[in-house]
């Protein structure tokens, strides 16, 4: 099965009335901090693209046979699971916001090296009670693999990374002056100096123009 999602980056501002008030909205619109009434920043948080980018296989296989005599009845059976997975690899484009913060990468593919093959047996037998087939007891044996197809998936560091700036002062004054780097996949967590995010309205302007997430995503599935 062939997986493909990409998703891009952008930008999430909020916003808050002066002094978290709601009699102190003014005219719903962005005021620089220290103003008596409208909106002030409270926070943001900025992302970069994000990629995966995923091929998965299992094959399976089964063969069972039975026999019986009289009232009872014996089956019994193999089960065979071939499981692999793969990272294809790609790119995920820099934040337009913060190019250096959140900046292009690319990686290429790799596999697990450690593809699965499992062998379970399967084993029933059955007793006719009054040789009517009207009651039987019944008794059975399996043994179950959990799946490890998708293994591939933690291979990958082009996954979710964001910039957090917030939470603000009730005034919009700045209370803080850093950038929290908030990773999901492939960083480590970090802090880094401002970057012009310091409670000016004019930031949360530009930032409140991005366009929502955009997702493009394809399955591909395919049995034989």
């Amino acid at each position: 099965m062939l997986t493909f999602t990409h998703v891009s980056g952008g930008a999430s501002p909020t916003v808050e009335c002066v002094n978290d008030l709601a009699t102190l909205c003014g005219n719903n619109t962005f005021v620089a901090a220290g103003a008596a009434a409208g909106l002030v920043p409270l926070g943001a948080d900025v992302y970069r693209d994000q990629l995966t980018h995923y091929d998965w296989w299992t094959w399976d296989s089964y063969i069972q046979d039975s026999y019986t005599r009289e009232r009872l009845t014996l089956s019994g059976g193999v089960r065979q699971d071939w499981q692999d997975s793969r990272f294809l690899g790609g790119c995920v484009q820099a934040n337009v916001l913060l190019p250096a913060l959140l900046p292009q990468q690319c990686q290429g593919a790799v596999g697990t090296g450690h593809p699965f093959n499992n062998v379970s047996p399967r084993v029933s037998a059955t007793y006719d009670l009054t040789g009517h087939g009207t009651t039987a007891i019944h008794a059975s044996y399996n043994y179950y693999y959990q799946t490890e197809i998708v293994l591939a998936n933690g291979l990958s560091n082009l996954g979710a990374i964001d910039v957090s700036w917030g939470s603000n002062l009730p005034s919009g004054a700045n209370c803080f002056n850093i950038l929290n780097i908030n990773t999901v996949t492939g960083f480590q967590t970090d802090t880094v100096s401002n970057n012009g995010l310091n409670g000016a309205s004019n930031s949360f302007n530009a930032i409140s123009s991005i366009v929502p997430p955009r997702i493009f995503r394809i399955d591909l599935r395919y049995a034989f």
